[in-house]
């Protein structure tokens, strides 16, 4: 795999951890080193190959265009942290997009999360409504 990533927050960051890791639970899946995007660089110019995967950690308001930008640039594989649109004329942009294309959920599982569910089910908010439906 020949990972690239655009971004370098801290969702960034939790990508960076997360690829790390992935010869410790599979000695069979060789990654390359990760090549760093920066924001202004045309997507093109990499030439990426079937193999490579471009990871979006970039601001919201950013992913859709890069996603379309990554498309066109010939990746087939694209992983981008949520939200990937920020408008419907982003989601209906969206629809022309050949690549995979996956969304991270990065931050469920962080502290002030968890600390904010644990809230949440002690019943100190009182009753929550909430619903859950999917950008794609």
């Amino acid at each position: 795999m020949i990972p690239y990533l655009l971004g370098s927050g801290n969702s960034a960051k939790a990508i960076l951890n997360s690829l790390a890791i992935i010869p410790n639970i599979d000695s069979d899946i060789t990654i390359e080193p990760i090549r760093k995007v920066q924001r202004d660089q045309v997507l093109s110019d990499f030439n990426p190959c079937k193999n490579s995967i471009l990871f979006i950690a970039n601001p919201h308001g950013l992913h859709a265009k890069k996603v379309i930008e990554a498309d066109k640039a010939g990746f087939t594989n694209i992983v981008v942290e949520k939200p990937i649109c920020c408008s419907l004329n982003e989601l209906e942009q969206l629809s022309s997009v050949k690549a995979k294309v996956a969304v991270l959920h990065i931050y469920r599982q962080t502290w002030g999360i968890q600390t904010l569910k644990e809230i949440i089910n002690a019943g100190d908010f009182g009753k929550i409504v909430s619903i859950e439906s999917r950008y794609w």
